[in-house]
């Protein structure tokens, strides 16, 4: 059983990114060939890693065209990789994971024939993998047969959690304030005009909770800006507000992000769309209570708040910080499975798949 996974390989830092990274870990670990092509446009070398190879999804279509038959496993949707899917279908079998809930926006933005020919071929992928039960409603909207369509959340845990080190600025945070928030983003970006990971709204929320008395600090992990011009927004914004010294940036990727979830008194995820979300899953598998926007299902033990409410938001935060140890008990009697599991039975489904009009036989090595 050979597996292609397609997508995004760290760097850049991001929950898809991390989530293939993981993967590929364990595939390595458990014997399973496999090979990840990395289709970002990031300026990074060609191999990163072993078995990770840097092409454009052109090149990668063609190279796979011309291997053996395999497990195709795409991590990157939009409407053009819907056709560079239908050639591959051609020989191998294809899953398509949609990590998020934008896949209808991004078919509505095109005119109604290429939408048509998007969901045909959308159709005829094997199977697709969502993370949560909104977005398993909305793909099976357009999906004839919703036996295909599987709910597997994203998360795949660290293979370790390493301590930062003391010099590191976020300790100095960690130690020079009473309570520690932590949040981040592989970069800025919007969704429908709007935030999409919510800065706007901690930045108002740590300036809110300063004026009233809190000791507290927010550091946010940014591994990519993403765009320039929000980023100088915020800065002033922050600098506006007078809280320089308790809303942080984290512009240089640290090694895993559990390390900072794990010593933080609380994580937001303040998202106005969202998958299953890796950051929500790895706080909460550390035993970190956090408090996410409502814009879709959060697993048990998440206190929510209302999307881009940042009223809400404030007293959300204040009910958690002034309940700390009751949300922490709450969090550390909840588990977080892997899974990674239920992705390698579905390949092994899959590979004893035979495709009916072709009559072939899927038999992998």
């Amino acid at each position: 059983m050979n597996i292609a996974n397609i997508g995004v390989y760290p760097p850049p830092f991001g929950g898809v990114s991390i989530h293939i990274q993981r993967l590929k870990a364990h595939l390595d670990r458990r014997g399973v060939p496999n090979v990840v092509f990395d289709v970002s446009e990031t300026e990074a070398p060609e191999r990163r890693a072993p078995g990770v190879h840097r092409k454009s999804m052109v090149k990668v279509v063609g190279h796979l065209l011309l291997r053996e038959r395999s497990i195709v496993h795409m991590h990157n949707f939009s409407l053009r990789n819907c056709f560079y899917m239908g050639l591959l279908m051609l020989k191998h079998r294809v899953i398509l994971s949609l990590h998020n809930e934008r896949f209808l926006d991004e078919i509505a933005s095109h005119p109604p024939w290429l939408r048509r020919m998007a969901v045909a071929l959308l159709n005829r992928v094997d199977r697709i993998i969502v993370s949560s039960s909104k977005s398993a409603e909305l793909a099976r909207t357009i999906i004839r047969d919703g036996s295909n369509v599987l709910v597997i959340p994203e998360f795949i845990p660290p293979a370790g959690i390493p301590d930062l080190e003391p010099s590191h600025p976020i300790w100095r945070q960690r130690q020079n304030h009473r309570y520690l928030i932590a949040s981040g983003a592989w970069q800025l970006s919007f969704y429908k005009g709007v935030d999409l990971y919510g800065v706007d709204l901690l930045v108002e929320l740590i300036g809110a909770l300063s004026r009233d008395g809190y000791d507290i600090t927010c550091c946010f992990l940014l591994p990519q800006i993403g765009d320039a011009g929000y980023f100088d927004i915020i800065n002033r914004r922050v600098d506006a507000l007078g809280i320089q010294d308790r809303f942080h940036f984290i512009t240089h990727p640290i090694p895993e992000a559990s390390s900072l979830w794990k010593i933080a008194d609380l994580v937001i995820r303040s998202t106005n769309t969202d998958g299953n979300s890796v950051t929500v899953m790895e706080a909460l598998a550390v035993g970190t209570p956090v408090l996410a926007s409502d814009c879709v299902p959060r697993p048990e033990g998440v206190l929510l708040f209302e999307s881009r409410n940042r009223e809400d938001l404030v007293r959300q935060c204040i009910f958690a910080l002034d309940n700390l140890d009751e949300l922490k008990r709450r969090v550390g009697s909840s588990s977080v499975e892997s899974s990674v599991d239920a992705i390698l039975g579905l390949y092994r489904a899959v590979s004893g798949l035979a495709r009916p009009e072709t009559g072939i036989e899927a038999a992998f090595s």
